[in-house]
């Protein structure tokens, strides 16, 4: 049995453990408008959306226990779309083509320091995401330069990599973040627009943005498998966006490893503060 054992270990050390990582599909699928009139042409929203995801393929837990990386963007529109270009199908409901709203995005494990794979330390997760913005035609026209979409992408990666460090820390990982996240790029938006406009259209026009940011982690998708999204941008109808987020597997080393050349790293073992996955929703 002690041989077996011996044995045993030796066999672990060489075959990786595998579990499943994660391709995640975004499907924003349709717009509904919900008004007694049905009178729809002033009424509809101008929109832009966008995906990230925070994982290995940008990002990592150094010999630190500090997350460090970039986040993944991803932005379907180079301009802000209207549904004037989109047509209602049988059921007036306006269909989102696929380039537009569908997204799959495969998330790999985070990469953590070998030292730490065998112990008990909860290791950082991975986060995926989802960002829409609705505007009225007032801040539409405003963009007449089309700077909008890089201003947004902009404003997106610096705010979100700035969080990343912080995805460790007990009680800190994106805490409330995503509703002062969906203020700035209002702000970002609404100053954008009041910059480009007459000066004596600023003063009769309004100006009128909705930012949405739906956010995740792998184990939350990994339990829900498919999650329902609905954003509704109401003026004298409400006009409704619905789509998913919905979950595959594929079979991975689940936690790829480095080594770090100076031991005396394992006594931070300690000082890792668990990850609550429970606090990102």
């Amino acid at each position: 049995m002690k041989y077996f054992n011996i044995f045993w270990k030796f066999v672990k050390t060489k075959i990786p453990d595998m579990e499943s990582s994660s391709k995640v599909i975004f499907n924003l699928n349709q717009f509904f408008y919900h008004s007694h009139n049905y009178d729809w042409t002033n009424e509809m929203p101008f929109f832009w959306f966008c995906f990230f995801k925070i994982d290995g393929t940008n990002c990592r837990l150094n010999e630190s226990l500090i997350l460090e990386g970039k986040t993944s963007l991803y932005t379907p529109l180079e301009k802000i779309e209207t549904l004037n270009n989109l047509v209602p199908d049988q059921d007036d409901a306006i269909q989102i083509p696929e380039y537009i709203g569908k997204k799959e995005i495969v998330i790999k494990p985070i990469p953590i320091p070998e030292f730490i794979k065998e112990s008990t330390i909860k290791k950082p997760e991975p986060q995926i995401g989802c960002v829409t913005i609705f505007m009225n035609r007032n801040c539409f026209l405003a963009d007449w330069k089309n700077e909008l979409p890089t201003l947004l992408s902009s404003t997106l990666q610096a705010q979100l990599d700035k969080l990343i460090p912080t995805l460790n820390h007990k009680n800190t990982a994106l805490v409330n973040k995503n509703k002062p996240l969906a203020n700035l790029l209002e702000t970002t938006i609404l100053n954008s627009s009041q910059k480009q406009q007459p000066f004596w259209k600023k003063f009769i026009s309004e100006n009128r943005v909705d930012a949405t940011i739906w956010k995740f982690s792998a184990s939350e998708l990994a339990e829900l498998q498919t999650i329902s999204l609905t954003k509704n941008w109401t003026n004298e109808g409400t006009w409704e966006l619905s789509g998913n987020i919905s979950l595959e597997k594929e079979s991975v080393s689940p936690y790829p490893t480095f080594s770090i050349k100076n031991k005396s790293t394992q006594k931070r073992n300690s000082q890792v503060t668990h990850w609550n996955s429970k606090n990102l929703s």
